[in-house]
């Protein structure tokens, strides 16, 4: 059995100071911050938190990723993955973009946009084999797909009517008949009659549309 998707938050990056300079520290602080607030549950808080750190410096890409976290937990997918797909485009680094791409996906899940998710779980792989939750998620969002387009698929083939019984062709051709000798309305009549009799002849619904246009009678 297919368990639920798990929507598990990437780790919290904690980055160690790297230069001397006062906003740098002030950025990781308000970082550092919005952090504990997410972690005691209060996501609207450490958005605000995360933005401000990024007032202070605009190139923090733990405030960055974070706050994409703490929107996707405010159930603000659309934001969150405009944010995961702005920091995709600022780095390289293989283990980062794993790490945006799978949570992408988990959005997009949420969203209900299986497709977008398939593709970012791909990615998420692509740039990290061995994660092993990705390629749990990316089984299960193929198998809902799958269930998807066969139930589609059974539906599709539900609403096709039966094939044509002799019965239908014979009434067809009396129809054509008819319509030969310019008896648009008897035509019609004869057509809707069978329809109460032989559920196959919903295979020539369009011709009996066109028929009635012709006779000029409303269904």
């Amino acid at each position: 059995m297919i368990k639920a998707l798990k929507y598990q938050l990437i780790p919290l990056l904690v980055l160690a100071l790297t230069c001397g300079e006062a906003f740098g520290q002030n950025a990781r602080q308000m970082t550092r911050k919005g952090n504990k607030l997410y972690e005691e549950g209060k996501f609207t808080e450490a958005e605000v938190q995360y933005m401000k750190s990024l007032d202070t410096d605009e190139n923090l890409f733990e405030a960055k990723f974070n706050m994409a976290d703490a929107m996707f937990r405010q159930k603000k997918y659309d934001q969150a993955i405009e944010q995961w797909q702005i920091l995709a485009g600022s780095t390289e680094e293989k283990e980062k973009l794993g790490r945006i791409y799978h949570n992408m996906g988990n959005a997009y899940v949420a969203s209900e946009n299986l497709e977008k998710s398939l593709e970012s779980y791909k990615l998420s792989l692509r740039n990290n084999p061995a994660d092993d939750e990705t390629r749990y998620n990316l089984a299960f969002v193929q198998h809902q797909l799958n269930k998807q387009q066969q139930q589609q698929q059974q539906q599709n083939n539900d609403q096709k009517p039966p094939l044509l019984t002799e019965f239908a062709k014979k009434v067809k051709q009396q129809a054509d008949e008819l319509l030969a000798a310019g008896k648009f309305r008897e035509a019609f009549q004869v057509m809707q009659e069978a329809t109460q009799k032989d559920a196959s002849m919903g295979n020539y619904k369009e011709y009996m549309g066109r028929l009635s246009k012709v006779a000029g009678i409303e269904e």
